[in-house]
């Protein structure tokens, strides 16, 4: 419902604000971690991965980051301001305004100290609607004296509130920290505001006499009462309004300013250069005519969060630099993630009072942890994936509101914990992945803080029992992740140490130093193990023979991993399970044939990945003669290399339509390449196809053209025979491809040097015959023609060098002169001439050259050679070249040629130039060569021994 200027809101929407600022903001999510969909619209780049169906969608998706946190808590001022903003059109933008500066004068007023020392809060509601009420209900026609002393209510409602006692518990709170409103905006002239207040009351009233219910006159009039009462009690009390005259000295806050704060952050970190700034330098950053700013998020017209992650942010000299941002006095929420920030955290980071979240992960700041963060009211902190230095600061003890604190991946960062951060009773995550805690197990106090849900400690350097450190978290009742991977805990896992951490969603003790036999199994029925990661160790056993997932001990289990460690036995799921999504048991001792009949396909209808490589699994893929085995739908990724598996590749697996990684190397599997992997809708998704070191035979399909997003290709070590299709030209993400050791024969094609992203290419030891194609050669730089600068992946150099490597084949010499010194591993062989038939004749005598290692016909067909000459196979008699007639593979047949003040010459077999001629013959064009560039090029050796006289 929309409110037209000289006219009041319905009675309801006076109740909306009223609760809404008198409540406090506990409907919102309390927690910061993101669990579930988009959270705002404004944000969905990075609320979910974009679809993928061209080369910049491939770009953007290797860019991607899910949001970090979910939105902090909003004071309910802001929140009423936000409301004002949306349905009081159109006074809308001057309602919030009037609330939100209303709100910021309270936190000038003294009323955080008043919170802080646990003794009173403060209630803006009732202060607040009066405030709306002076800012957007005055009727228009006024003069620009009314209109201004309209606008200078900005600062009422927060002059004119009451502090009132409240609950010490309530952490959203209403009492803000930090801020400031200046002169221009506290009004001196109370009275006058709230004068103009009635009139508006009593005008509205007036014109709506007969529709006007007494419920709504009753709630308008209550709301100016409590306004000027409140107002006569602030004069009364001394304290607030000596406050309120130390902050007029202080800045205005309006929009102005917070648009000036980030014109200058643009300007100052890279701005012009960034990856999206989109809206940036046009209106205001919140404005709603010209669109809001990227990365800026509003609420009621001021700025709350500023999330610029994959940005190409980089401050000048590249420091992360936060004066600007200390001006954005509602910043809540901050996150310069995966960007080019450098240097220390600065010492004033303490001036951003109401930041609740601060992202700084993957950049490359240095410097010790700064001891100004504990003067935030932060919720969240996020700095791994830096190269910061130092202690943990005891100082951040002091941080009771902190409640998830990620310092990862820091390795100068060095322990132990400090014992003061026991006082962090709110703190839900801690990830210290990297930080060096000492040998030693984890602190006890650990397990003690209340709310405790995830600890990573992985490569902290910890030691000890793992059953004695898994025990002191048994007391834990909240803890759902413990990350423990990386250290050296040794001993073995109990066997009832699931039913002691009954909690536990992840598990993972990959990389340490467990032995003894692995029992997956629990008492506790449903227990909620989701994630189970055992990798790298010492563990043996058959834990994977006759397994029950879908029981009650598990039946939520969704990733399991227990690669490289010493297990036995078979692969075998007794009871089905549409949880388990992912399953990685590669490099263990594995046996038996768990595909033969197709239960675990059947009995894993929602499997995701599946590792089995470096195992001793036989059998095939999929029963031979079965029609009815389905493979599960959203299978994306199979691993089963360095097996014995054999068979073929069953045609099913192209119906797996997310699939981006299909591995088979190094088994005996048998048969031709399916086609329908072309042709279905694994060619839709699948990046990497690995096939290497196996039996297959057959051609290379042309179909496999279509697999658009194909990245990796290896099929090297089989019998595969035939040409590259010219289908395969469309494969514009290849990166690497490995063809060797196989029969392939024709000519190289020259479209590979126009897949952009082509960087390796192995061809070597096949059966290839011809010459090296022109369309190789750099026309800039002698050598193998280079990635060109607006391929994948957009952070390499400009220009990639290609290494290539078509060595041992049967190509043609010499080779071109750009080959020398290239980046192009090559090798040629010599053609030889054995026989002439006859040795002696006049001028145009068909010759019969016998010899070996000529090109077929196709490959002796008239070409265009890398200096632009039109070539053709034919023989050198001298310095005279003549087109050749291929009789067979063995012999060419040319017609000698008149040669001046010579009587007899060495023939040769090679490529000569074409060129029309008035003595050409019927078997071909006699060329006498003048240019460097028109001289025919031998391709025979040792034809001295050939002499035509």
């Amino acid at each position: 419902m929309s409110l037209r200027r000289g006219t009041f809101t319905s009675w309801w929407y006076v109740a909306l604000v009223l609760a809404a600022c008198c409540t406090r903001a506990a409907a919102q999510p309390h927690g910061y971690l993101q669990t579930g969909k988009a959270r705002d619209k404004n944000w969905h780049e990075f609320d979910s991965p974009p679809p993928v169906r061209t080369i910049e969608d491939v770009r953007r998706i290797r860019q991607w980051r899910d949001r970090m946190f979910d939105e902090p808590s909003l004071p309910t001022y802001l929140l009423a301001a936000d409301a004002a903003l949306k349905e009081l059109a159109p006074a809308g933008p001057a309602a919030a305004r009037a609330i939100a500066d209303a709100g910021a004068a309270l936190r000038l007023s003294g009323a955080s100290e008043q919170k802080d020392q646990g003794n009173a809060a403060v209630t803006q509601g009732d202060a607040e609607y009066g405030a709306t009420v002076a800012a957007s209900q005055l009727p228009a026609g006024k003069d620009a004296a009314i209109v201004a002393a309209a606008n200078s209510a900005d600062g009422v409602g927060a002059l004119t509130t009451k502090a009132q006692t409240t609950n010490d518990d309530d952490d959203d709170g209403v009492a803000l920290y930090g801020g400031a409103l200046g002169p221009e905006n506290v009004a001196p002239q109370r009275a006058l505001v709230i004068a103009e207040a009635k009139k508006a009351y009593k005008a509205l009233n007036k014109r709506r006499k007969k529709k006007v219910q007494k419920s709504k006159k009753a709630a308008v009039a209550d709301a100016v009462d409590v306004l000027q009462q409140h107002d006569e009690q602030a004069n009364d009390d001394s304290d607030l309004v000596t406050k309120i005259d130390e902050a007029n000295a202080l800045p205005m806050l309006t929009e102005d300013l917070e648009a000036d704060a980030l014109r200058e952050f643009y300007e100052q970190c890279n701005g012009p250069r960034w990856n999206n700034n989109y809206g940036w330098l046009k209106g205001t950053p919140c404005g709603s005519t010209t669109g809001a700013w990227h990365g800026v998020r509003c609420v009621g017209g001021r700025v709350t969060e500023l999330k610029l992650v994959f940005n190409n942010v980089g401050c000048m000299y590249h420091e992360l630099n936060i004066t600007m941002l200390t001006r954005l006095y509602e910043l809540r929420y901050v996150d310069l993630g995966h960007n080019l920030m450098s240097g220390t955290i600065p010492a004033d980071i303490d001036k951003l009072r109401s930041l609740e979240a601060l992202v700084l992960t993957q950049n490359n700041l240095d410097g010790t942890l700064p001891h100004a963060l504990a003067k935030l009211p932060l919720k969240a902190l996020d700095l791994s994936f830096n190269k910061l230095t130092g202690s943990l600061p005891e100082s951040w003890g002091a941080m009771p509101k902190l409640e998830h604190m990620l310092l990862s991946d820091n390795a100068k960062i060095i322990g132990p914990l400090p014992s003061s951060w026991e006082s962090m009773r709110m703190l839900r995550t801690l990830n210290l992945g990297g930080v060096r805690l000492g040998g030693t197990p984890p602190p006890a106090w650990l397990a003690r803080l209340p709310r405790l849900r995830e600890l990573t400690l992985s490569k902290s350097g910890l030691t000890g029992d793992a059953g004695a450190v898994l025990g002191a978290f048994t007391s834990s009742a909240r803890l759902t992740v413990l990350s423990l991977h990386g250290n050296r805990l040794a001993g073995e896992l109990p066997a009832d140490i699931f039913d002691r951490l009954r909690h536990l969603q992840l598990l993972d003790l990959s990389s340490n130093r467990l032995e003894g036999d692995l029992h997956l199994g629990t008492s506790s029925p449903n227990h909620p193990l989701r994630t189970l990661r055992l990798a790298s160790n010492r563990l043996t056993g058959t834990p994977l023979e006759g397994l029950e997932l879908g029981n009650l001990s598990f039946p939520n289990l969704s990733v399991l991993d227990v690669a490289d460690n010493s297990l036995e036995g078979t692969v075998s799921i007794a009871k089905a399970s549409r949880s388990l999504r992912h399953l990685d048991a590669s490099g263990n001792a594995l046996s038996g044939m768990p595909f033969a009949d197709g239960s675990l396909w059947r009995n894993l209808p929602e499997l995701r990945t599946l590792r089995l490589a470096r195992n001793r699994v036989e059998g095939a893929l999929a029963p031979p003669a079965a029609t009815d085995v389905v493979f599960p739908r959203r299978l994306q990724e199979l691993n089963v290399a360095e097996n014995k598996l054999s068979g073929t590749i069953p045609a099913g697996l192209a119906m797996c339509g997310e699939m981006h990684t299909l591995d088979a190397a190094g088994n005996a599997l048998e048969g031709a390449l399916p086609d329908s992997i072309g042709n279905g809708p694994l060619a839709r998704s699948l990046a990497t196809f690995r096939l290497a070191r196996n039996q297959l035979g057959g051609i290379l399909p042309e179909s496999y053209g279509r697999l658009e997003l194909l990245e990796s290709l290896d099929l090297s070590e089989n019998s595969i025979e035939g040409v590259i299709p010219s289908s395969w030209k469309d494969l514009k993400l290849l990166e690497e491809a490995n063809l060797s050791r196989n029969h392939l024969n024709g000519t190289l094609a020259p479209f590979l040097v126009d897949l952009p992203l082509l960087e390796r290419l192995d061809l070597s030891r096949n059966r290839f015959t011809g010459a090296l194609p022109a369309r190789w050669r750099d026309r800039d730089v002698p050598g193998l023609r280079r990635c060109p600068p607006n391929g994948l992946p957009p952070n390499e150099k400009p220009w990639r060098d290609r290494k290539w490597d078509v060595a041992h084949n049967k190509l043609a010499c010499p080779l071109p002169e750009w080959t020398r010194g290239s980046t192009l591993i090559v090798g040629c062989d010599w053609m030889h001439v054995s026989r002439l038939l006859p040795s002696s004749g006049a001028p145009g005598t068909r010759v019969e050259v016998r010899g070996r290692g000529y090109p077929s016909a196709s490959e002796a067909e008239e070409h265009v050679d890398e200096k632009g000459a039109r070539r053709v196979f034919g023989c050198l008699f001298g310095d005279h070249g003549v087109r050749g007639e291929l009789v067979d593979d063995n012999v060419v047949v040319c017609e000698s040629p008149k040669i001046e003040s010579a009587t007899e010459v060495v023939v040769r077999v090679g490529w000569v130039v074409v060129k029309s001629s008035s003595s050409s013959t019927p078997s071909g064009t006699t060329v006498a060569s003048e240019s460097p560039g028109e001289r025919p090029i031998p391709s025979s050796r040792f034809g001295e021994a050939f002499v035509y006289k």
